[in-house]
């Protein structure tokens, strides 16, 4: 810029109320050196001010059954299946404001919070008046005294993760305009926005630190004997056997001894070398699998499948002659099942497959090449089971993360998989102990076909 010239300021940077609200919230967003945390705290900040509330806060709602709080405008005091607010919990993780309890790292019951009404709501949750509004008696206001207060629920990847607040203990004199409602939607869609990237990104980095971890060993070990079997290879005396002696004459018994051990020593190394690279394909495959199964799936991707086909065809992949399988509650094998039970239901064919070959796979590693595994259909949805040794209470959880295999040589992939699968058709996956004492995996909220 030449000298003795100034900047002109924008007409909206020259207004008296300075750059919009969605200006200011573009530049923080847009601001490439900030961390996700100080970009929040950022914008909370941005929003007291734009709102006139003191208090503002980004919540993580943990213990709550998400499926059970999709609905509009549920009662607060209704029962639902699982796990209901009452058994659940809001946990503060950025705030601003002096409120004593809407810090960092405050936790609450959410059957005690604004945010148990805001999470079954679609769209956003605001109260100008509280008391006027038949909220006095309410928990929420009597622990935390808010007498004004405009939320909304942020899901991630299709999961309750928890909400986006701001809140005042002096109720508002007017109602929350369009353009304070579309703020917090925004801060909203861009939480949730930061959020699934940043779990994407930790997928990705975890998977790369697996694969690659996963893949060097058996690619040394293949390296390594094929490198010893191209000596051997070019070592022409150790595999003549016949090679000439002193005299002219052939070495006889000792050549023809020592050309079997050669082939032998041959032979061993092109088998560990085929092994590491059967084990490599896997990885790949598996990894391919992952990525495949982690991405959600629409309405046109699902088709009607009946789960006696689905596991027997998955079972003629994954089962060995030694196992057996038994298929129980289907329209095949019972004709008294309940209609729910015999019905069809709504999967994508080929992920479905992942996932039940997956499951059937890890049943017979686990309990065993002559396994009994049994598979069968439940009121909403589908289970297997096998007869080994079962899956201790406390490793349960663990099982379902990236590297943790029940076998040597595995992959680590296969009960991500089985999880992610699940993820994307909005399925929920357990592990229990069977009848017999082995594991057996549930999935439940799978919609029938037709329903």
């Amino acid at each position: 810029m030449p000298d003795g010239e100034t900047q002109r300021p924008s007409r909206e940077d020259a207004s008296p109320e300075g750059p919009s609200v969605f200006r200011r919230m573009y530049r923080i967003t847009a601001d490439g050196e900030a961390t996700f945390e100080e970009k929040t705290r950022r914008l909370i900040d941005l929003g007291r001010r734009h709102l006139d509330l003191p208090f503002g806060f980004l919540s993580r709602i943990e213990g709550a059954n998400t499926a059970a709080h999709g609905g509009r405008d549920a009662s607060p005091a209704s029962s639902e299946e699982g796990s209901g607010p009452e058994e659940a919990t809001q946990k503060i993780l950025y705030a601003s404001g002096d409120h004593p309890l809407l810090q960092s790292g405050k936790t609450c019951p959410l059957s005690e919070a604004y945010c148990q009404r805001t999470i079954r709501r679609e769209e956003l949750l605001s109260i100008q008046n509280a008391p006027t509004d038949g909220r006095a008696a309410e928990p929420a206001y009597d622990r935390f005294g808010l007498g004004a207060y405009i939320g909304s629920r942020i899901e991630v990847e299709g999961e309750l993760y928890g909400t986006f607040c701001f809140a005042s203990r002096t109720p508002r004199a007017q109602p929350f305009s369009d353009e304070e409602e579309a703020l917090v939607e925004l801060l909203t869609r861009w939480a949730r926005y930061e959020l699934e990237r940043q779990r994407s990104r930790e997928r990705t980095e975890q998977f790369a630190e697996l694969v690659t971890h996963d893949l060097r060993n058996p690619l040394n070990a293949a390296q390594m004997n094929l490198h010893m079997a191209q000596r051997l290879l070019g070592d022409e005396g150790s595999l003549a056997g016949a090679s000439p002696g002193a005299g002219g004459e052939e070495a006889g018994e000792d050549g023809a001894g020592a050309e079997k051990s050669a082939s032998e020593k041959l032979q061993r190394h092109l088998r560990i070398s085929r092994r590491a690279l059967d084990r490599m394909e896997g990885i790949i495959t598996d990894t391919l699998a992952l990525a495949h199964g982690a991405q959600n799936l629409g309405p046109d991707d699902l088709t009607a499948i009946r789960f006696g086909d689905a596991v027997r065809a998955s079972w003629e992949q994954a089962g060995t002659a030694e196992a057996t399988l038994r298929v129980e509650n289907t329209a095949e094998t019972e004709a008294g099942s309940s209609t729910q039970c015999a019905s069809a239901f709504l999967a994508h064919e080929g992920r479905l497959q992942q996932l039940l070959e997956n499951l059937l796979r890890n049943a017979i590693d686990h309990a065993g090449s002559a396994a009994t595994v049994t598979a069968g259909r439940t009121e909403d949805g589908f289970f297997v089971a096998d007869d080994g040794p079962g899956i201790p209470p406390d490793r349960r959880e663990t099982i379902f993360e990236a590297g943790h295999s029940t076998r040597d040589g595995g992959t680590g992939l296969g009960l991500v998989i089985v999880q992610e699968v699940a993820k994307a058709h909005g399925w929920s996956l357990s592990v229990s102990e069977s009848e017999s004492g082995g594991a057996r995996f549930e999935v439940t909220g799978v919609d029938t076909a037709g329903s």
